[in-house]
């Protein structure tokens, strides 16, 4: 699958934002961002963000993948799937 290099890069970049929102409501220990890369096959990359925020509240998990789907009352959700051609 060839991704739309614009789209790719405000995906991650969206990524990267809830990262630093979600751990900023964290009090105590220390405040993590971690952005992997790695090429998985001839042509292929794999790109992981995680963060020591909060989490997602279970109960939202099925929705989690659904296009548009945001738990922020201010958050302008994007189908993520759009970024991939």
């Amino acid at each position: 699958m060839i991704g739309d290099r614009v789209q790719l890069q405000q995906v991650l970049l969206n990524l990267i934002i809830n990262a630093i929102e979600a751990s900023s409501v964290v009090s105590e220990g220390p405040r993590e961002l971690l952005v992997k890369s790695q090429m998985q096959g001839p042509g292929e990359v794999v790109v992981a963000v995680s963060d020591s925020g909060v989490g997602i509240d279970g109960k939202n998990l099925d929705q989690l993948f659904n296009p548009f789907f945001t738990t922020k009352p201010e958050g302008l959700a994007w189908d993520y799937r759009s970024a991939a051609r």
